[in-house]
């Protein structure tokens, strides 16, 4: 969920994710994921995104990098009586994107990732895991 301070413009997201094999001491984990994203709140236009991808990772001390491939599906549908010089689009692009990991305390992880498509995405976060 994510919204912008005084306005309502809002985005609601969902995500879906299954490990196919779990992994192991010496086995890679491998996980299917899905996602679902709205964007709420602008009259002019409705704005979906979904996704499915599949990925590996394997964990090495505290590093845990990871690879992946998937499909990305948007969806911009315009309100013609509003925006009338506006016309509705359906993109699908494959991306792939590798990343790690990294556990600094218990329950705190920094996540450094590529993302690479049409666009190419770098980002870094912190995770607070609970």
């Amino acid at each position: 969920y994510a919204s912008i301070p005084n306005s309502d413009i809002k985005l609601v997201g969902y995500e879906l994710k299954y490990a196919i094999i779990e992994g192991g001491v010496a086995m890679p984990a491998v996980a299917i994921r899905g996602t679902y994203t709205a964007l709420s709140g602008i009259d002019e236009l409705d704005l979906t995104t979904k996704s499915v991808d599949l990925s590996i990772s394997k964990g090495v001390l505290i590093f845990t990098p990871y690879a992946g491939i998937g499909q990305v599906w948007i969806t911009s549908e315009p309100n013609t009586t509003l925006a009338p010089h506006l016309q509705k689009e359906d993109i699908s692009q494959t991306k792939f994107f590798v990343g790690s990991k990294v556990k600094i305390f218990p329950f705190v992880n920094l996540v450094i990732e590529g993302d690479f498509a049409n666009v190419n995405i770098y980002s870094a976060r912190l995770n607070v895991n609970f």
